[in-house]
């Protein structure tokens, strides 16, 4: 359904330096049309503002003078991006939604025709930007400054918000999902690697803790048997001296009798 137009003020189109096929129209100050007629404010509209612009709806073009093709019809307030290279074949016009709210309802989908079904927002947030559509079920519901939480889709949607037909996904979106998956799987490599390489160090660090406490024990273990060596020596010298000591006395006292013997029978 197309949302009706609201009255434009036109402008002398040299006030806008050209405008191509489409028309120079003077600023509005209505921000009503934000809200309940975003139409009129869609990609190829430039009417607000403080000086005039091109209008450049229905012509196939956008841009400040109407000059950059891009005919992907846009609804509901959304805004045509130009093509852009998707690879070296492959060229996409593509609808950006952001400013996509009727009514307060934001819109998602490749033409930005699909509205939302449940809002995946805090309660009093302002923000609009995380809702499913096409009856996706809220995965976490988020504030202003959080990002969407990608929508659990019913059968035959796909999208974060479900906003696209199963089989009719822009090539855009295609690429961004398989590179988001390729970063997810060479961030869970990465971590196993970081995990491996910790495992690792614990192990390398627990094999040096060991051989440091072995050659800790070991060089214990020989400076205990260093000190018994050195008592045991120490006491055998000290026996030996005694015994020596004993011995040298016994053979004085049997010469000073014998000395006292031959006294008497002189």
């Amino acid at each position: 359904m197309l949302l009706p137009q609201s009255p434009r003020t036109l402008a002398a189109n040299d006030a806008c330096g050209g405008c191509n096929t489409g028309v120079c129209v003077e600023p509005t100050t209505d921000t009503s049309l934000t809200s309940s007629t975003p139409s009129s404010i869609s990609s190829s509209s430039t009417t607000l503002g403080t000086k005039p612009s091109c209008d450049c709806r229905s012509t196939g073009y956008v841009g400040e003078h109407c000059t950059i093709p891009c005919s992907l019809p846009c609804r509901h307030g959304g805004k045509c991006i130009p093509p852009t290279r998707i690879d070296e074949y492959t060229q996409e016009e593509t609808c950006a939604c952001a400013k996509a709210v009727v009514d307060g309802n934001p819109y998602a989908g490749i033409q930005c025709e699909y509205g939302a079904t449940q809002s995946c927002m805090t309660l009093g947030s302002e923000s609009k930007h995380s809702f499913c559509t096409n009856g996706g079920e809220c995965v976490e519901i988020v504030g202003d400054n959080e990002e969407h939480v990608p929508c659990a889709c019913s059968e035959g949607y796909t999208g974060d918000k479900c906003e696209y037909l199963v089989g009719n996904v822009p090539s855009s979106y295609a690429n961004s999902t398989a590179t988001a998956a390729a970063s997810a799987a060479a961030m869970e490599q990465q971590q196993k690697s970081e995990s491996v390489q910790s495992h690792q160090s614990v192990i390398f660090f627990s094999i040096i803790v060991a051989m440091g406490a072995m050659i800790l024990l070991v060089i214990l273990g020989m400076i205990v048997r260093s000190y018994t060596r050195n008592r045991e020596a120490k006491r055998q010298e000290r026996e030996a001296r005694r015994a020596t000591e004993d011995f040298s006395m016994v053979p004085m006292r049997e010469n000073d009798d014998a000395d006292d013997e031959e006294d008497g029978i002189i």
